[in-house]
């Protein structure tokens, strides 16, 4: 089940608190480009409404990109 949950981009709550807690846990730059093209001016803002989206939206596959972006996030400022 949570092999067929990651090919479709599903998430869980619970993946949206540890998403959560990590940027929480660092300090966030104002502004960031997450991919080419995709400048962030307000990281802060950015985060909380995207954890709102997805969270308004687990089990709907359509709404994933939110998710998705907030893990591209993450990795950013992981490896900075």
């Amino acid at each position: 089940m949570e092999i067929l949950c990651h090919l479709c981009n599903m998430y869980t709550e619970k993946e949206l608190l540890e998403l959560e807690r990590f940027f929480n846990s660092v300090k966030l730059p104002q502004e960031v480009e997450v991919i080419k093209a995709q400048k962030v001016t307000d990281v802060p803002k950015f985060i909380k409404n995207h954890l709102s989206c997805a969270r308004a939206n687990i089990g709907k596959n359509t709404f994933s990109a939110f998710y998705e972006r907030l893990i591209m996030l993450k990795e950013l400022l992981q490896n900075q």
